[in-house]
């Protein structure tokens, strides 16, 4: 149940976080997993609960850079 100290916290879900990892398997669990955490963070908004984002910021040219697609 959720409490007025309820909030979405969504860590570490970069596009390209497990680029170039797995097999077209994994590829479609990870997109089945974005899809899901897409739903969850929908349903927060609609309640009025905060979501919060926490993720890596990769230096100038790393895959994780700042601002790049996969970012």
């Amino acid at each position: 149940m959720a409490g007025p100290d309820t909030a979405l916290l969504v860590v570490d879900v970069q596009r390209d976080i497990l680029k170039g990892k797995g097999g077209p398997e994994a590829l479609a669990a990870l997109e089945r997993t974005v899809e899901r955490i897409a739903a969850l963070q929908d349903r927060a908004r609609r309640r009025g609960f905060p979501v919060i984002h926490v993720q890596h910021d990769g230096e100038l040219g790393h895959r994780l850079e700042r601002g790049t697609p996969g970012w």
